[in-house]
C-alpha cells in the first residue's frame, strides 16, 4: 500500500499487532470513532513477528470459534461474531485472561489501555480508515476507497454489488494488472 493510505501507513508505523477493517453497513458520519469490539473477520493485518503474543491471541480466539461450532451438531456458529466475542472477553478481562490470550491488556489506536501493563504484555490494536477500506456500503465512492470488501451479499449479490462499483472484470489476466 502506497503511503498515505490507512492500512499501510498503519502497518509501516510498526505501532499495532492487529488492525481490522470495521463491519459497518453503510457509511459513517463525519465525527465517526471505531468503539473497538467489533470488525470484520475477512480483512485484517496481524503482526505475527512483533509480539510473540499475538499467535497466542489469535490461536485463543480461533480455539472458541472452533469449541462453539463443535458444541451443536450442525457446526452451526458465525465465526466473526465469535471471534469478536472472544475478543471482548479478552479486552473486558482488564488483564485478568493473560494466560489465554497471551496479553494482559488491549490498547487501542489513540484509547487508553484497559489495564496497566508492560507494551509486550499489551495488544496494540486499530482500525482502518473505513472510508479507505469500506465494508460494503453501497455509497462507496471510488475515488475514495482503495480497497472495496463486498460484504453483506453472497454469489450473484457480491458480484452485482462489485459491477455497481465499477470493479467487476478489471484485472487483466494476460498484463497481470488491473485496467484501472
Amino acid at each position: 500500500f502506497a503511503r498515505g493510505v490507512s492500512l499501510g501507513d498503519l502497518i509501516r508505523s510498526q505501532k499495532y499487532d492487529y488492525i481490522y477493517q470495521e463491519e459497518l453497513q453503510k457509511r459513517p458520519d463525519p465525527g465517526h470513532v471505531a468503539p473497538g469490539d467489533s470488525g470484520n473477520t475477512g480483512f485484517w493485518y496481524a503482526a505475527g513477528s512483533r509480539k510473540p503474543n499475538v499467535q497466542i491471541f489469535l490461536a485463543a480466539a480461533l480455539a472458541e470459534v472452533d469449541r462453539v461450532q463443535g458444541s451443536n451438531e450442525q457446526h452451526l456458529g458465525a465465526d466473526q461474531s465469535i471471534f469478536w466475542t472472544a475478543f471482548n472477553d479478552f479486552r473486558n478481562s482488564h488483564g485478568g485472561k493473560q494466560g489465554t490470550y497471551g496479553f494482559r491488556c488491549a490498547s487501542m489506536c489513540g484509547q487508553s489501555p484497559t489495564c496497566e501493563a508492560a507494551a509486550e504484555e499489551t495488544l496494540a490494536y486499530c482500525n482502518m480508515d473505513p472510508i479507505v477500506h469500506p465494508a460494503g456500503w453501497e455509497d462507496a465512492n471510488l475515488d475514495e476507497f482503495i480497497t472495496y470488501h463486498a460484504n453483506y451479499a453472497t454469489n450473484q449479490e457480491k458480484k452485482n454489488k462489485l459491477k455497481k462499483m465499477t470493479l467487476w472484470g478489471v484485472w487483466n489476466k494476460q498484463s497481470g494488472k488491473c485496467k484501472v
